[in-house]
C-alpha cells in the first residue's frame, strides 16, 4: 500500500514540476520577445503626431503616395512600432492606432518592414496615385511577426479600410531622430534584403500600378 501511494505522490510532484516549467518557459519566452521587440520598437522616439493633416488632393503627377495604416489589435504587442522603410531610407514609423505616408516617384521601390522581424513588399507605383498598405504586428508562442501587405478594391479588408483611417491617427517622421535611426539599423536592414533576394517568386508579395486609388 506505501508503495503505491509513494508512486502516486511521485506522479503529483511530477505533474506539478511540468506545471512550473511550463510557466518559467512562458516567461523566459515572453521576456525574451519583448527584449527584442524593444530593440526594434522603442528607444528613440522616432515619429510624433501629425502638426498637418492628410493631404486631400492627389499627389503630384511625377509622384505616388502610400498610406501605412496600422489598426488597432485585440491582442498583440501594440506598444511596439514597425519601421517601415523604402529603398533603403526611412519613411515611417507606426505604432498600433496610428497611421503614416510618404510621397515617392512613380516607379518600382522595395518596402521593407521591420519590428522583430521584416516584411517585405515590391511596389510598382503609377504616378498620381494612392496606395494603402495594412501594417500589422502578430504575436505567436514562441515570438513575434511583422506584416505589410496592399489593400486594394476586392481585397478582404478593403471594405474596413474607411474604418481604421477614421480611427486612426496620423504621424509623421521627427527629421533628427529618423536620421539617427537610420545609421543605427542601416546594415541590419542591409542584410535582410540580401537575404530576401533568395525568396522564390511565389513567396513575394507585390503592390501592383492598378491597386492605386
Amino acid at each position: 500500500m506505501s508503495a503505491i501511494v509513494c508512486e502516486h505522490e511521485n506522479q503529483r510532484s511530477f505533474r506539478i514540476f511540468i506545471r512550473c516549467l511550463n510557466v518559467v518557459m512562458a516567461a523566459l519566452l515572453l521576456g525574451g520577445n519583448l527584449l527584442l521587440l524593444g530593440g526594434c520598437g522603442s528607444g528613440l522616439d522616432v515619429s510624433k503626431l501629425s502638426t498637418t493633416p492628410m493631404p486631400q488632393t492627389p499627389p503630384s503627377a511625377n509622384q505616388a503616395r502610400i498610406v501605412f495604416v496600422r489598426p488597432v489589435q485585440r491582442a498583440g504587442p501594440g506598444g511596439y512600432a514597425v519601421s517601415v522603410w523604402a529603398d533603403g531610407s526611412l519613411v515611417a514609423f507606426v505604432r498600433a492606432g496610428k497611421r503614416a505616408f510618404v510621397d515617392l516617384p512613380a516607379g518600382k521601390h522595395l518596402l521593407l518592414a521591420v519590428a522583430a522581424n521584416g516584411d517585405v513588399l515590391e511596389a510598382d507605383l503609377a504616378p498620381g496615385k494612392t496606395y494603402f498598405v495594412h501594417t500589422r504586428l502578430v504575436s505567436y508562442y514562441m515570438g513575434s511577426s511583422v506584416f505589410i501587405d496592399p489593400m486594394y478594391q476586392g481585397h478582404e479588408n478593403w471594405s474596413q479600410l474607411q474604418e481604421w483611417l477614421d480611427n486612426t491617427q496620423l504621424t509623421e517622421l521627427i527629421p533628427a531622430e529618423a536620421d539617427e535611426w537610420t545609421r543605427r539599423h542601416a546594415s541590419d536592414n542591409a542584410r535582410r534584403l540580401e537575404r530576401y533576394e533568395s525568396r522564390p517568386m511565389a513567396d513575394r508579395k507585390f503592390i501592383r500600378p492598378e491597386f492605386g486609388i
